[in-house]
């Protein structure tokens, strides 16, 4: 399949007895601007021609001679009312019957812009809709792209909106050097994706910064093979959001020392919370990994609710509830519970309720648990775990507990069925989610009663600074410039 060859054209693309205009016009002031000149050798083609010779263009069409049925030359053609005294019309003109004379078995168009072509964000617009137009009138062809000339904004613009509206395979990029003045060199082949990576980097930035990490590292693998840098951390940032601690762990072993000597790096490869490790959480966990799980279920819930995924923030948030109340109950304050995993510590505790062991399950006087007017399946997850739980005594640890039932619908039903346009409880947020399907809006998630208080004042009980996230992603955006 033949290949169509594209071109901007600029002020060196011909020149007139072995010598270009600006040479010429050295010379002679009196042969006018770069238009007004071209104008006149149009006018006088059939005596001029003889005169006439293509620079640059020429020299990757005899060298690609074989490949090329069709020659696309863009010219400048700006309003009168601006200056244009070095527009290429004329000159798309001439080489369009230069070429058509020397070359008639390739197919030759001259197609003229009005666009002014210094300006970025137009060239951008008109470049989109001639590429779109061309690909309409000749689908599923490859392309050629010439350096040909043009200003700085042309070759840029029109170089980006291939590379945006092409995929890498369907067009390839040449570029002629100057050997000496009027000899054009042997065209050489450039690499066609240097504005996609660019292009790609942006997106990168825009996936990561929603915690699209998978996404992300597709995108950076279609430029680069093998490992570096970015792509560990971008890796690090899949698994870590999707709490995969465990086979994330063995991944940081293939990082290089610069990474692993990072400090998120090197505390989280042995699941240490770092600074969150402090104060009333080493009273409540004598060991530091709980409070790493619970941690990172929080980093997650604070992160997805600011970028605004309310729905990924109710899961994550529902998760970081049944994660704390679960670490908290295994941890020795209850004998009877210690060191049991979460189906173990399930059925120990409804198995105290259904036997009414109450004083395990708990130690105060609530009647309507102890009359038994709340049936098994309704007390089953966390309003159990938050009954139990209540025997710990820490005051912060109780805040939590408070905070937990004040949002969740077990423990004020008929609050939460009386006011449903202002009340609605995280667990029938999660619900709707995963056995519906229904999101949830910032509108919805404000309805959970206090949220935006208790969440700052647990984010203050973990001492939360930058979230990690926010963190790593500097560190990718910093690698990708660094072009690592």
């Amino acid at each position: 399949m033949k290949k169509i060859l594209i071109t901007n054209l600029g002020n060196r693309n011909i020149t007139y007895q072995g010598e270009f205009h600006q040479d010429l016009r050295k010379k002679n002031r009196d042969i006018g601007n770069f238009r007004t000149w071209t104008e006149g050798l149009w006018k006088n083609y059939d005596q001029e021609a003889r005169h006439i010779q293509p620079e640059i263009l020429h020299a990757l069409i005899d060298d690609q001679e074989t490949q090329i049925g069709r020659v696309i030359m863009f010219s400048s053609n700006q309003p009168a009312n601006v200056r244009r005294d070095q527009d290429t019309y004329f000159e798309g003109k001439i080489l369009l019957n230069w070429f058509q004379e020397k070359y008639p078995h390739i197919e030759f168009e001259h197609w003229e812009m009005d666009t002014l072509v210094i300006d970025n964000e137009a060239l951008l617009r008109a470049y989109q809709e001639q590429i779109l137009k061309m690909q309409k009138r000749y689908p599923d062809k490859k392309y050629i792209l010439c350096e040909a000339g043009g200003t700085a904004q042309q070759k840029s613009s029109l170089k980006i909106m291939l590379e945006y509206l092409m995929e890498a395979d369907d067009f390839e990029m040449y570029y002629v050097p100057q050997e000496r003045e009027g000899v054009s060199g042997k065209p050489i082949k450039r690499e066609n994706i240097q504005y996609r990576k660019v292009l790609d980097a942006i997106q990168i930035e825009r996936q990561i910064k929603d915690l699209r990490y998978e996404a992300a590292m597709n995108l950076y693998a279609q430029d680069k093979k093998g490992k570096s840098d970015v792509s560990r951390l971008l890796l690090f940032g899949t698994l870590r959001s999707h709490q995969l601690h465990r086979e994330l762990k063995g991944k940081i072993g293939q990082m290089n020392k610069r990474l692993k000597e990072w400090e998120m790096i090197r505390n989280y490869q042995v699941f240490d919370p770092g600074h969150y490790y402090q104060g009333w959480l080493q009273k409540i966990f004598p060991y530091p990994y709980p409070v790493f799980v619970i941690t990172e279920c929080l980093m997650l819930t604070q992160k997805y609710l600011s970028i605004g995924n309310f729905s990924e923030g109710v899961i994550k948030l529902q998760i970081f509830i049944e994660t704390y109340l679960g670490e908290v109950l295994v941890q020795g304050h209850i004998p009877e519970y210690e060191n049991k995993n979460y189906h173990q510590l399930k059925k120990a505790l409804l198995y105290d309720f259904e036997q009414q062991r109450w004083e395990n399950i708990i130690r105060w006087n609530e009647e309507r648990f102890k009359s038994g007017q709340k049936e098994l399946g309704k007390i089953d997850g966390n309003p159990i775990r938050i009954l139990t739980a209540r025997n710990i005594a820490n005051p912060i640890h109780q805040q939590l507990l408070s905070d937990f039932c004040d949002i969740i619908y077990f423990f004020d039903e008929k609050g939460f069925d009386n006011n449903p346009a202002t009340k609605i409880a995280i667990d029938t947020l999660r619900n709707g989610i995963a056995h519906k399907g229904i999101g949830v809006t910032e509108e919805r998630f404000l309805k959970i009663p206090g949220i935006e208080e208790k969440l700052n004042r647990w984010y203050r009980y973990f001492h939360f600074a930058i979230n990690p996230y926010d963190e790593l992603n500097e560190k990718i955006v910093a690698l990708l410039k660094e072009g690592r």
